[in-house]
């Protein structure tokens, strides 16, 4: 009798009398609350990306406007995303194999377009470029080839900019020119992330010697954890450029 009740349970039957009824089966079921806000948030966060994506484009889509190299820009900003001893490992195995092709010039790049500044206009404009980033804090230097002569200066807040001919003895450097009104595209402002507590007291100085510290540490200037809007978030990039040897240390 005892493995009749058992057959009339795996057969789906009812249960004798006296026993408690089995509870409903829901492992084949959709709890479909659940899973319509999961799937709300999946989709809101997809149309945010897509916003996302479309501001980048437009804000590339505006730089080329403006005379940048897009394909440049995208490079540079890979590049911020490595540390530094990683960009080391790549330019030194990238040099090592067009050396091993055959490829690799005997002089710098530098050395290269300055070799033909005097005849090729745009080899001058690559060695304004590659001049920007000597020119002093409130200083300027100047560059003259074949009767051309063009001034990179740097102003206090660090801009870079460059103007035709040159300046006088007793001319302060201009203003860096800022971008034209609406030439960068506006994003909706979002409510950004909290500092970390590490970081929120530090002082301007504090953050400068933040950056050095970072880039000791081997960690890319991305890493700033200052909001851009921050004042101190400028001397943090500035203390990791000293600290790498990519600009001057001219307090003194």
């Amino acid at each position: 009798m005892k493995d009749d009740v058992v057959e009339d349970k795996k057969a789906g039957g009812k249960p004798p009398p006296g026993e408690p009824a089995p509870p409903p089966n829901t492992s084949n079921r959709l709890h479909a609350k659940e899973l319509r806000t999961f799937i709300d948030a999946i989709e809101r966060a997809q149309s945010e990306k897509d916003d996302l994506a479309d501001h980048i484009r437009s804000i590339y889509a505006s730089m080329s406007s403006r005379g940048f190299d897009v394909k440049y820009v995208r490079w540079l900003i890979k590049m911020r995303k490595k540390s530094p001893s990683e960009r080391q490992e790549e330019e030194t195995m990238c040099d090592l194999y067009l050396g091993a092709m055959g490829m690799r010039t005997g002089d710098l790049p530098l050395f290269a377009y300055v070799n033909n500044a005097g005849v090729d206009k745009n080899a001058m404009d690559s060695v304004v470029e590659a001049l920007k980033q000597l020119a002093p804090n409130e200083g300027s230097i100047q560059v003259t080839v074949q009767g051309r002569t063009v001034t990179i200066f740097r102003t206090a807040s660090g801009d870079i900019g460059t103007i035709e001919g040159a300046l006088g003895d007793d001319e302060p450097p201009p203003e860096a020119m800022e971008p034209a009104e609406g030439a960068v595209p506006k994003r909706r402002k979002k409510k950004g992330k909290e500092l970390d507590p590490a970081v929120a007291g530090m002082s301007e100085d504090e953050a400068e010697e933040a950056g050095r510290q970072a880039f000791r540490q081997d960690r890319p200037i991305i890493a700033n954890p200052f909001p851009h809007n921050d004042p101190r978030r400028p001397k943090w990039d500035m203390g990791w450029r000293l600290e790498s040897g990519a600009e001057d240390d001219d307090e003194d």
